[in-house]
């Protein structure tokens, strides 16, 4: 990706995703909105702070050495979550094979 900054070369879409710069490439606009719907649709699902601690995690180690103190750091905040009422809500409606309220 160095590369791409020094010189300004232009890049596809595939090889964007290859890069790891986008997650999914899709052919067309209509494609597009499809992929967004079902990516919506799925994190929709998901426990809203659990949702938003990720979030916030990932914001937090990105571009940052991995070493002792980020990994405590990721340990700690992974623990954070797993001590939420979401937890015991996701663990009762999974019991009960049924979608949780979040």
């Amino acid at each position: 990706s160095q590369r791409l900054f020094l010189t300004g070369e232009p890049f596809d879409a595939a090889e964007a995703q290859q890069m790891g710069l986008v997650s999914e490439v899709v052919a067309d606009a209509e494609a597009l909105q499809a992929a967004a719907q079902k990516l919506c649709d799925t994190m929709t699902l998901c426990a809203p702070e659990a949702v938003a601690a990720s979030k916030a995690l990932v914001r937090n180690v990105m571009n940052r050495e991995i070493n002792h103190t980020l990994k405590d750091y990721t340990n700690s905040e992974l623990a954070k979550v797993t001590q939420s009422q979401e937890v015991a809500i996701g663990a009762k409606a999974f019991r009960a094979k049924e979608k949780p309220a979040w």
